[in-house]
């Protein structure tokens, strides 16, 4: 009999793979892992977040448009997806030097990865949407009446500015004279619009309100308890036939108190076009072709 061996009792085998003994490792690093993981998922929502933001509620010339928003949440969406990406294939480096070290950290990653796929995919799979629908529209010509006065080639803010000043001339105003506030120095302003193609476009306004007109003096024209200039003639059918020979309508305007608003109508102007006695004058272009 061999020495060394006890009778009756098997010799223990040894195993293929030596275990190694000793407690987890990287539980702490692990857990900052996770958290700087979940920190970069919140900030990815938040970068799409402010150019959702940016594009409908910024200043106008800095709107961000369907293309820039497209970069941003792709950017966005990178960085959630690919920082646990990253993660497992470095821990995965990890444990097979070192088995026992902590799986936090995998586990984290996974969690955040079935977050940001999903939720990710559906965002940046909408605005890529939005984008081709805005490239479509920007491929389509403006309409007619956005092109009127291209057509015509007639100039858009003096077309208004003379169909607003002979109209308060007509009711018996004077639009040279300065009114209060300066608001003589705006009678007619452009700003920017969008056209129906979603590209962009002019709108001019005019405006001339009696109750800020004033005399040399800074006093105010219309006297107190009246709504009227001392000068105001009323002639109103004299604004309906002046502005029929520019080729404007009048309709009577039943949405509002006074009996003698006129509504403005033409195809290159705004439902916000009208006149009353006082006089009180408001021309808006629609989006036109600048």
């Amino acid at each position: 009999m061999s020495e060394g061996l006890t009778p009756g009792v098997e010799p223990q085998r040894g195993s293929d793979r030596t275990e190694p003994d000793g407690p987890t490792t990287g539980r702490a690093a692990g857990l900052g892992i996770v958290a700087l993981l979940f920190a970069l998922l919140v900030a990815s929502w938040l970068i799409q977040l402010s150019s959702f933001l940016q594009r409908d509620f910024g200043p106008f010339e800095k709107r961000l448009s369907d293309g820039g928003v497209v970069v941003w949440v792709s950017i966005a969406a990178a960085i959630a997806i690919l920082s646990p990406i990253v993660v497992l294939i470095l821990q995965a480096r990890v444990h097979k030097r070192n088995p026992r070290h902590s799986i936090a950290a995998v586990l984290g990653a996974v969690v955040v990865l079935v977050i940001a796929v999903p939720t990710n995919t559906v965002v940046v799979g909408s605005q890529v949407a939005n984008l081709v629908t805005e490239l479509n529209e920007k491929a389509q010509p403006p309409t007619a009446a956005e092109t009127f006065f291209e057509r015509t080639g007639g100039d858009p803010r003096s077309e208004v500015l003379e169909l607003g000043d002979e109209t308060v001339r007509l009711l018996g105003g004077d639009p040279t004279v300065d009114a209060k506030d300066s608001d003589a120095d705006f009678r007619v302003v452009s700003d920017e619009c969008v056209l129906d193609n979603s590209n962009p476009g002019i709108m001019w306004s005019y405006q001339y309100d009696a109750g800020s007109q004033v005399d040399a003096n800074g006093q105010l024209l219309v006297p107190e308890g009246s709504t009227d200039l001392p000068t105001a003639t009323h002639d109103m059918a004299g604004v309906i036939a002046y502005w029929a020979s520019h080729g404007v309508t009048a309709t009577k305007d039943e949405d509002v108190s006074s009996d003698e608003q006129y509504r403005a109508e033409a195809e290159w102007l705004g439902y916000d076009s009208w006149s009353r006695p006082a006089p009180d004058v408001r021309f808006d272009t629609i989006c036109l072709v600048d």
